[in-house]
């Protein structure tokens, strides 16, 4: 039995032939290729100076973390302490700092972010960051350079996870040991901004 091919099928044919070859390529995650992504979608190339397998300093400010694609502030301190929220007009409130980082604020940072990029890390991502391979800590006093980081001190960090048990608590991880607490949200903890790659 002899089958025959139309006109419209030899073109139809030909067609998909040309498309599937002006399609790219994407690495499979496994290849290591430029294209390969992250757990939560950021790029896991180093575009900076590595630090062990985990932390790439970008030169702009900001050291990305290679394992999650997370972008943090290379200054610690430079969110201050404050309150998770304030009732008083003139207060500033940790979610409310954290959204202030910008291209140009503060003053050394050049990657090009914009006002409202950046927030406060959620509990798993400051967990994931205080308690996994190549975690960052500081026992005592202020540590100067923990993985490229600056400004890391020994204290309490807030999350922007509110607790489910009360909410007039938040959640916050210690620098010192990586534990996560719940606390007031009128006490004072630093605010150490992180945003998306």
């Amino acid at each position: 039995m002899k089958t025959r091919m139309n006109t419209k099928s030899i073109t139809t044919l030909l067609i998909v032939s040309l498309l599937l070859m002006l399609i790219p390529v994407v690495g499979n995650g496994s290849d290591g290729g430029e294209n390969e992504k992250g757990p939560i979608g950021g790029a896991r190339n180093c575009n900076g100076t590595l630090d062990g397998t985990r932390w790439c300093d970008q030169g702009d400010g900001t050291i990305k973390d290679m394992t999650t694609g997370l972008v943090w502030l290379k200054d610690a301190l430079w969110g201050g302490l404050h309150p998770f929220w304030t009732t008083t007009a003139s207060g500033v409130n940790a979610n409310d700092r954290a959204s202030q980082v910008r291209d140009g604020n503060p003053s050394y940072l050049t990657d090009g972010s914009l006002e409202g990029e950046w927030r406060l890390p959620t509990k798993e991502e400051l967990n994931t960051f205080f308690n996994g391979d190549q975690a960052i800590r500081c026992e005592t006093g202020t540590c100067e350079n923990v993985h490229g980081f600056t400004g890391v001190v020994a204290n309490v960090f807030w999350t922007s996870t509110v607790s489910s048990t009360d909410p007039n608590s938040a959640w916050a991880v210690e620098s010192t040991n990586g534990l996560r607490k719940a606390g007031a949200k009128t006490n004072n903890a630093i605010v150490w901004p992180v945003r998306h790659n």
